[in-house]
């Protein structure tokens, strides 16, 4: 696992959900800013320096695209083991173009939309490590996101963009705020934490949330 990023969060979903069905689910984290080893939401994770055990234990092994592909790779040359390619977003084409490696296992490329999946074919050809490749929908687990029941569901206050970077929109939000000066607005920071924007009376910024039900 990389940073926490919307592909990190999916993942632990997901995971969350193989656990339920009765899988193991372990993750090897690269970033070095986080504790050595712990639990996070139930699943155990440690620095991958320190993960050779479950590793090798692995049946199967999965990976955000970016940035960490070729780090993953590097790893499993000492493992081969069948490793699944979540693609969250069409860029950084490099990694699935190519494939670099000292060793021999299949790959999967998972998708996260029809629209991803046809930018990236309309651009490269998957390397031929690639052997099956499809799209899949991020899960969500429903009592983790829902706030309200039937008559009780609520409009709202605030006009909202979530991990307020320049791809996703920030410029579109900051330009609303100022054609709309009665109106409040919400911006969840990017989990990186550098935007600038100008200061506007209506725009409230939130930090990073760990639990989306507290931006709802």
């Amino acid at each position: 696992m990389p940073d926490p990023c919307g592909a990190f969060f999916h993942d632990v979903i997901l995971a969350r959900a193989l656990q339920a069905r009765g899988h193991s689910v372990f993750f090897a984290v690269v970033a070095t800013k986080h504790p050595r080893n712990g639990v996070y939401r139930g699943i155990p994770f440690a620095n991958y320096q320190l993960a050779g055990a479950e590793i090798a234990r692995a049946d199967i092994l999965s990976t955000p695209h970016n940035p960490i592909l070729p780090l993953v790779r590097k790893i499993n040359e000492q493992y081969e083991k069948p490793l699944v390619v979540n693609m969250h977003y069409g860029e950084d084409l490099l990694h699935i173009a190519n494939c670099k490696r000292s060793g021999n296992w299949a790959e999967f490329l998972w998708i996260v939309s029809d629209h991803c999946k046809e930018k990236i074919l309309s651009a490269i050809k998957p390397a031929p490590s690639f052997v099956d490749m499809r799209v899949f929908k991020p899960a969500f687990i429903e009592n983790e996101v829902k706030l309200y029941e039937g008559p009780n569901q609520t409009q709202g206050e605030c006009i909202t963009l979530i991990n307020a970077n320049l791809l996703k929109g920030l410029g579109v939000l900051v330009e609303l705020a100022q054609r709309f000066p009665t109106r409040k607005f919400l911006g969840v920071k990017p989990y990186y934490n550098r935007i600038q924007v100008p200061t506007l009376p209506n725009i409230e910024w939130m930090d990073l949330q760990d639990d989306i039900r507290n931006v709802f």
